[in-house]
């Protein structure tokens, strides 16, 4: 019966429809996998900026100290070759001066190598975990292009096997149920129940509800122009 071949092919259409829509969501959840590959790439980039602004503190910090600790030499040999207590007295203070600053720079040093250290660990913690990230994105995006692949098989399969059932309806009618289904992709042919569409939900005229309850002829609904069908139970025509 044609109505019964219509309502399979719609059922292989509809296979056809999920079908594409898992083959869609491949593409997105690869992108979401390097979207989170990415994120802690980024995470690692920024610890690896941060490790090298503190080892660039600390040199800058250690040329600094080097240059005081020059000048606090050379005052200390001059402190020997001043001719007045005045002269003396002041290279003196500079050189105290001098050896606070010294001490200062080397606490923030100190500071800085630690700042460093931890900075370094940070890196290590990123690294490791974006090692462990990219390698199961590998394993992630394998999978997933080979059920791409797969999907891609079933739906070239699914297609071909569509084409036959279409080729044995009569063209008028697959032309009806080609022109539904751009309206309404998924359910072109509906049932009824309590004399209502149960595409549109719309109440059915009485005559129109026995009409497809005889089942002798394709029915249309008025308002939605699906295809309508009546069943007792869920044994298909």
């Amino acid at each position: 019966m044609n109505l019964r071949q219509l309502i399979e092919l719609q059922e292989q259409d509809n296979h056809i429809l999920r079908l594409q829509d898992e083959l869609k969501e491949i593409p997105r959840q690869i992108e979401l996998q390097k979207g989170r590959l990415n994120q802690i790439s980024n995470d690692c980039k920024a610890a690896e900026a941060s490790t090298q602004v503190c080892l660039k503190q600390r040199h800058s910090l250690e040329l600094d100290l080097k240059t005081k600790e020059d000048s606090r030499i050379k005052l200390q040999s001059q402190q020997f070759t001043v001719k007045t207590n005045e002269q003396f007295k002041a290279i003196q203070n500079e050189i105290a001066a001098m050896g606070k600053a010294v001490s200062q720079m080397e606490d923030k040093i100190l500071e800085s190598m630690e700042a460093a250290e931890t900075a370094k660990k940070e890196l290590n913690t990123k690294k490791t975990a974006f090692e462990q990230e990219n390698q199961r994105f590998i394993e992630a995006e394998k999978k997933l292009l080979a059920e791409q692949s797969r999907l891609d098989n079933l739906m070239v399969e699914a297609k071909t096997k569509r084409d036959s059932m279409q080729a044995q309806l009569p063209s008028n009618l697959k032309n009806i149920y080609d022109r539904i289904r751009l309206k309404h992709p998924e359910n072109a042919i509906v049932t009824i129940q309590n004399d209502i569409c149960q595409g549109c939900f719309m109440k059915l005229p009485a005559q129109i509800s026995h009409q497809v309850r005889k089942g002798d002829k394709f029915i249309q609904c008025e308002n939605c122009s699906r295809i309508l069908y009546y069943r007792e139970d869920d044994t298909a025509l």
